[in-house]
């Protein structure tokens, strides 16, 4: 049996409970589907068909001839860091707010500090081993190296597309030398150094694109755009940078806000019509109250697996050891994919009225997208 062991640490909170809810856990499967996420996103290059076929070889799968997956996670006892709870270091209960300090944090976890019940999370400096083995060396060389892009680009639990749940990894035990080291370069204490290792992490995944084709139907790193932000001293600037930046973006009324009250005030829309924001995630409500509380919804599709679709924007926090302290950088990744496959529609819901049928609209472009990127402040975009 072949073993590969992660020491990691957590950077921010991470959102992830057991089988009551309530108590936070860190399990395997959990761990798994975020690899299973991001090892899609390294094999952009290949067809759906060949992706899952050797998605299922080596994670395993449900269909027929599909059987188990070919490699094991085992995780070590987490060694906890004493913290306040996330909701008394962020909440106002005097204003009934988020503190002004923490505004960005706030806007960006908000549904996590609302919860009524306590928040099932680790904090910042949570401790904890990721054990992966098998016995096929190919196969554990290429978790490993999922796991590594995984702690590298992504995150682990709810919100970990706002900044939740990142970790690094400290220390690597692989005494077989299985994996492939990625070896920090020596200029890494900078954005330019970052900028310089980033792009060797996308180049050793674009090697594999002879044919230079990109699956755009999910998200692939072979056509992501990565921006490097300036660096802070701590992890609760980076998310107030990243949270004010975003929420005063979202907070753009129009065009969508004067399109759907149209459509509840009357009924009234244009075929040729979209609401923008829906390329930044749905679903999305909205509630007028000049309307007397009157709210409307868009979801994705008429299909049901479909209403649902993740943003494909990723805030990410990438610690530089300086010294005796470090220093974050935050990253922003932007996955440049389709928002529903061709000549499907959004659908624009009256909630008000149950039993109407939605107004189906246009797929709009990514140009809200694209319009927020170029407002990151004094970003460095990462280029193949």
């Amino acid at each position: 049996m072949e073993k590969i062991t992660f020491q990691c640490e957590t950077i921010t909170p991470m959102f992830l409970a057991g089988a009551d809810g309530k108590t936070p856990e860190l399990r395997p499967p959990s761990i798994k589907a975020a690899m299973r996420f991001w090892w899609r996103a390294m094999n952009g290059h290949l067809s759906l068909k060949d992706l899952k076929e050797k998605e299922s070889e080596i994670f395993g799968g449900s269909g027929e001839n599909e059987g188990r997956s070919k490699f094991s996670i085992r995780i070590k006892p987490i060694i906890e860091k004493e913290e306040d709870n996330l909701k008394v270091k962020l909440w106002d209960n005097k204003n009934n707010s988020v503190k002004s300090d923490f505004e960005g944090q706030g806007y960006l976890l908000y549904s996590k500090i609302m919860q009524k019940d306590n928040l099932p999370s680790y904090f910042s400096k949570t401790s904890f081993d990721v054990i992966l083995s098998s016995h096929d060396k190919k196969i554990i060389s290429e978790a490993a190296t999922t796991f590594y892009y995984l702690s590298v680009f992504g995150s682990l639990g709810s919100r970990s597309r706002r900044g939740a749940g990142n970790f690094l990894i400290k220390e690597i035990n692989d005494p077989e030398r299985l994996f492939k080291k990625f070896e920090l370069p020596d200029n890494l204490k900078n954005k330019s150094g970052i900028e310089v290792y980033l792009k060797q992490l996308l180049q050793d995944v674009n090697v594999k694109n002879n044919n230079n084709y990109n699956n755009n139907t999910f998200s692939n790193l072979t056509s992501a755009s990565i921006f490097i932000l300036d660096s802070q001293n701590s992890v609760e600037k980076c998310f107030e940078l990243f949270g004010k930046t975003y929420k005063n973006f979202r907070s753009r009324s129009e065009p969508d806000y004067s399109t759907v009250k149209e459509y509840l005030r009357n009924g009234n829309i244009s075929d040729n019509s979209t609401i923008e924001k829906a390329a930044m995630g749905l679903p999305i409500n909205y509630r007028y109250r000049s309307l007397k509380g009157k709210s409307a919804t868009i979801e994705g599709s008429v299909k049901k697996e479909r209403e649902r679709s993740a943003s494909p924007l990723i805030f990410k926090i990438f610690p530089i050891k300086n010294g005796s302290n470090f220093e974050y950088y935050p990253l922003v990744i932007y996955f440049i994919r389709e928002l529903l496959p061709n000549s499907e529609k959004i659908k624009l819901k009256d909630t008000n009225k149950k039993g109407q049928k939605p107004k189906l609209l246009n797929v709009p472009s990514n140009k809200i997208i694209e319009d927020f990127l170029s407002q990151l402040p004094n970003a460095t975009e990462v280029t193949l």
